[in-house]
């Protein structure tokens, strides 16, 4: 069984390519206790509850490996686009790396609420 799966593509973000990685376990709970219980930590619930008003569930685990010189990035996209929660404002994202994150390299970016035009 493969588990390392490449989801790299072109820059129209749809087109698979070969030349390049972008390695994901998805979902990652699977293959050890510690990724199934890591975002049911007492202090990472602690978090959580201040952030959203409401019950927190976990809806997706997963990791990406980039390899050095192929590795390339996770296109811009919206969490939300593939979860289809009712209210966007009622989840968040937990990233956790594992090695130094910059800007250049790739970091989670949060666009304000305020900033969010409808």
């Amino acid at each position: 069984m493969e588990v390392l799966t490449n989801v790299a593509t072109a820059e129209d973000g749809i087109t698979k390519v070969s030349d390049r990685q972008n390695l994901q376990i998805c979902p990652l709970s699977y293959h050890h206790l510690l990724f199934a219980a890591l975002s049911f930590h007492s202090e990472i619930r602690d978090v959580l509850t201040q952030l959203i008003d409401g019950d927190v569930y976990k809806m997706l685990d997963q990791i990406f490996y980039k390899p050095e010189y192929i590795g390339v990035r996770t296109n811009w996209h919206q969490d939300n686009y593939y979860f289809r929660m009712p209210s966007p404002f009622s989840g968040t994202a937990m990233w956790i790396a594992l090695h130094d994150a910059t800007i250049q390299n790739g970091t989670i970016r949060v666009i304000p609420k305020a900033l969010i035009l409808f």
